[in-house]
Formats: C-alpha cells, structure tokens, sequence
C-alpha cells in the first residue's frame, strides 16, 4: 500500500474513514491503492462538486467568489473524493460487489490525487487560502442505502460534473483548458462506474428497494435545476457554464438518460 498526502491536508485525530483500522490505514494489502490523508471546516454544497460519502462529516472552503476562492473550494471537493471513492471502494468489498468495482472505485481516488494537485497549483497561483474537512467513521450500510447514495452523488451529480467539466476544458481561460480535458476524461469514467454501480446493487433490491432509489435519482436531478446559479464574474476564468448553458446540459441529461432510466 502507498500512502499519500494531498497538499494540504492531514487525516483527524480520531476520525478513521470507513473500511479502514484503527491505526487509520486503508485495508488495502494486495492491492496498489493509494490512501489519501485528509484533514480539511466550507458547510453547504457547490451544485457541481466531487463525490460525497456519509464518511465526509462537513467542508468548510475560504469565503469569497474570486477565482482563488473557486479553486479553493475547487480542491476540496477533489480532495474529499478522494476518500469519498476509497470508503465506496471499502463498501463494495464488504457487500460482496465483483472485483472490477472494487478496484475502478479504487482507480477513481488515484484520479482524485491528480485533479486536486492539479487545482491546488492553480489555487495557490492565485493566493487562495485551502479549506478543510472532517470525516467521521459510519456504521455498515445496506445495498439501499448504498444505492440511493450511489444514484445521488453518482448517476446524477456525478455524471452532470462529467459534462460541466469537458464544457471548461473549452470555456475557460487557455492556461486551464488542459487540466481540464484531464478532468473531464477522468470524470466521463466515474460517472460510468456510478451506473455500473448501480446495476449491480439494484440486482440485490427488491421492487420497493428500487423504487426509492429512483425516487432520490429524481430529487437529485431537480434539486440541481433548482440550485443553479450564475457563476460568480471574480471566477469567469474556470469557465463555468451560464445558467442557460447548465440548463441546456441538464435537459440533454434528462432526454437522453435519465428519463429514459425511469420510464
């Protein structure tokens, strides 16, 4: 196992992320993972941002809407996914998933690593302050509860960061665009292992069970639609997408996939 800290971040004293021991160790033997140390205090959620997990206690990012400040909040997001895709990957193992969800859950974090050192150059070219989080251990999860996290953060918030991120790797300033082709490629592959994800795990829900996994799916969609808002002018630079642009993309979404799912 490797262990790797992301700049600017250390694990809590006392706060072992899911599927790890006390020692606060990735239970990762036979495998190539990599275990990111996080300690980050930004409460409240970007409308596009990195997977969540239950393990992730709040976020707390530097106020502010010029372009340091979104790089900040920008790199804890990407830092918290780190751990978010290690506890997946620790969950999965634990319900018995197949080997290949595992290990792209796996992959995913490493993907992280880079798209935080990545941001975190450009946060500090512009003098921003980092954030912080805190993780908290959770107790063992169901299938359900599993899925209707997985078809949020995932199949919803997940795949629409795919989308929002391969737009900045053509709106924003030149000097970002290629950081961010990397991003989105990365992206297109962990919203892909969400619906893989959730094939899996609605394979071991009843009727019921699946019901109100698309049920969150559907909340999660509108919830997005309802919580756009015009990027701030400070950080035109990243190339976020207007208000009618997120929304043309979320419509596409909807016409060609999620609808589709529900029907």
């Amino acid at each position: 196992m490797n262990v790797t800290t992301v700049h600017g971040c250390e694990l809590v004293d006392g706060s072992v992320p899911v599927g790890t021991g006390d020692s606060g160790t990735a239970d990762t033997a036979g495998t190539d993972a990599v275990y990111a140390e996080v300690a980050c205090d930004v409460t409240g959620r970007f409308v596009c941002e990195g997977r969540h997990h239950a393990c992730i206690e709040r976020r707390t990012a530097s106020p502010g809407d010029d372009l340091g400040a979104y790089f900040a909040g920008a790199w804890l997001s990407e830092t918290t996914s780190v751990q978010a895709f290690l506890a997946l990957a620790a969950e999965l193992e634990r319900l018995g998933a197949p080997e290949t969800l595992v290990a792209r859950a796996r992959t995913s974090a490493l993907d992280e690593i880079v798209h935080a050192r990545l941001i975190a150059g450009f946060a500090a070219e512009q003098g921003a302050t980092l954030g912080h989080a805190v993780f908290r251990r959770i107790p063992d999860r169901d299938p359900l509860s599993l899925a209707i996290e997985n078809a949020v953060e995932g199949c919803v918030r997940e795949t629409f960061a795919a989308f929002v991120a391969s737009h900045q790797s053509c709106a924003a300033a030149p000097e970002y665009r290629a950081a961010y082709r990397v991003i989105a490629e990365d992206e297109v592959r962990h919203a892909e292992l969400a619906w893989a994800i959730d094939g899996w795990l609605l394979s071991q829900l009843d009727l019921a069970g699946r019901q109100q996994v698309e049920a969150a799916r559907e909340a999660a969609v509108q919830e997005i639609y309802d919580a756009v808002t015009p990027p701030s002018a400070g950080a035109a630079a990243a190339g976020l997408p207007s208000v009618e642009a997120s929304h043309r993309l979320l419509d596409g979404l909807v016409l060609h996939l999620w609808s589709r799912l529900a029907a």
